[in-house]
């Protein structure tokens, strides 16, 4: 099971092409309701997949993905810091650079 932190504009390329290799995939984005994303084409089973808490989203993952350098995206990525993959899409800090667990693209 895949879990998303992400950024809707970034993402939903990501979102689609997951879900075509039949991966799982919750999100979370306190700035997303459901509804945004069946107007931007997800399937309703994507579009109720959302986590409302960074620990809900933690708690139940196998990889997370953080896609927004927001507080809540440093926030997950520090509590999945030390027990599951972390990819870091947008440069969340030197802290996580040297991260085993974490990798990096685009930094």
């Amino acid at each position: 099971m895949f879990r998303l932190l992400f950024s809707v504009a970034t993402a939903i390329e990501l979102v689609r092409q997951l879900r075509q290799l039949g991966k799982e995939v919750s999100y979370f984005d306190p700035n997303v309701e459901s509804e945004d994303l069946i107007r931007m084409g997800l399937a309703q089973q994507v579009s109720q997949s959302r986590c409302h808490t960074v620990s809900q989203l933690v708690s139940s993952v196998d990889l997370l993905i953080v896609g927004h350098n927001t507080d809540y995206g440093r926030d997950a990525a520090h509590a999945a810091k030390r027990f599951m993959p972390v990819i870091d899409l947008v440069g969340l800090g030197d802290s996580f650079k040297y991260a085993k667990n974490c990798e990096g693209i685009c930094w």
